[in-house]
């Protein structure tokens, strides 16, 4: 299913002006508030006309979602994708944890292998403009950063609230994203889930 990630480029004219993060963040929306119109779609997403267009042909010719009178909403395929994943995904409040006034987390089902020390996350969220992602583990009943800082002991609070957004099992991963806006909190999370996703695929 990494496919669904890879952009292809055209043969003439300019490249597309949406990435990774675009298409798994629709899929997000599409799912929570579709059936949705390009537009409506496009206004989440803060994408001009012709990249909304082309990121729905896309998504289109990878069987994710389709196309009703009503909106976009998701094919079979495209919710099974984000079952597969344990796709998660929630406004939380972490202070202390993250370094800006806004955060987005989501949650990935047994891929806490494929971290490595979570600097590819936080690159890739301050590339898409956010201020960073700060990746967790769930790892022995535990909650901790890639460096072994244990989030549980240090920070209970934060800790119970991560607990109770999500319903965690051994090997799972939590990505906050960390903006001073929703959406870049929103678009940090989704830069570096998508990009460790892509990571975890072609190791």
């Amino acid at each position: 299913m990494s496919g669904i990630f890879e952009i292809e480029m055209p043969k003439r004219g300019a490249a597309p002006l949406f990435g990774p993060l675009h298409v798994f963040k629709s899929l997000h929306i599409i799912r929570e508030y579709g059936p949705i119109g390009r537009k409506g779609l496009a206004s989440r997403l803060e994408l001009g006309e012709g990249s909304s267009r082309g990121l729905i042909s896309h998504l289109e010719e990878h069987g994710f979602i389709q196309r009703k009178e009503d909106g976009l909403k998701l094919a079979n395929r495209g919710s099974r994708y984000l079952n597969d994943i344990g796709f998660q995904a929630s406004i939380i409040e972490v202070f202390g944890l993250t370094v800006d006034e806004y955060d987005f987390a989501i949650r990935l089902s047994q891929i806490a292998s494929s971290v490595k020390d979570g600097i590819m996350e936080r690159d890739e969220a301050i590339k898409a403009g956010s201020s960073g992602a700060t990746t967790i583990l769930f790892v022995n009943d535990g909650l901790e950063l890639p460096d072994h800082f244990n989030i549980d002991d240090q920070m209970p609070q934060v800790a119970n609230k991560i607990r109770e957004t999500f319903d965690l099992k051994d090997g799972d991963i939590v990505i906050i994203g960390t903006g001073n806006s929703e959406a870049k909190a929103e678009d940090g999370a989704f830069a570096a889930a998508s990009g460790l996703l892509i990571s975890s695929t072609t190791a």
